[in-house]
């Protein structure tokens, strides 16, 4: 595969990467106690813990895809597979605080979900045709 459709390929992961690790970040802080405009979440350490490690590995991604480094479409995989799984870890662990509204929460699950599978798709996708070219 040509250099220059590599790198197209690249670039909506990584604008996807960025937008999910944004969504963690702000789920982290959300569950940590911190209010974000109108949008105020109890605290939920658990769900923090799963949010920041989340959006770590995806921002760690997000540069490694960024630079081209060797590691980063593994990295990559991973960060998305460990967000799809933490948000149905998430949404277990939310279902069990029924104590509020949990519309905004969930929109942003759904996001989440939404942008790690794309996300998921374009790697491999990438990663066959360069196998076979």
């Amino acid at each position: 595969m040509p250099e220059s459709q590599t790198y197209t390929l690249s670039i909506p992961v990584v604008m996807l990467a960025v937008a999910n690790a944004v969504l963690f970040a702000v789920g982290a802080l959300l569950h940590s106690g911190v209010p974000i405009g109108p949008i105020e979440e109890s605290v939920n350490v658990a769900v923090t813990g799963l949010e920041a490690i989340g959006g770590l590995l995806l921002v760690l991604a997000t540069i490694g895809l960024f630079t081209a480094a060797d590691w980063s479409r593994r990295l990559a995989r991973f960060a998305n597979t460990f967000a799809i799984a933490s948000v149905a870890a998430v949404a277990m662990l939310l279902a069990l605080d029924d104590d509020r509204s949990a519309a905004p929460v969930k929109a942003m699950q759904v996001l989440r979900v939404l942008f790690a599978s794309v996300s998921l798709l374009l790697l491999y996708h990438n990663g066959r045709n360069q196998a076979a070219g």
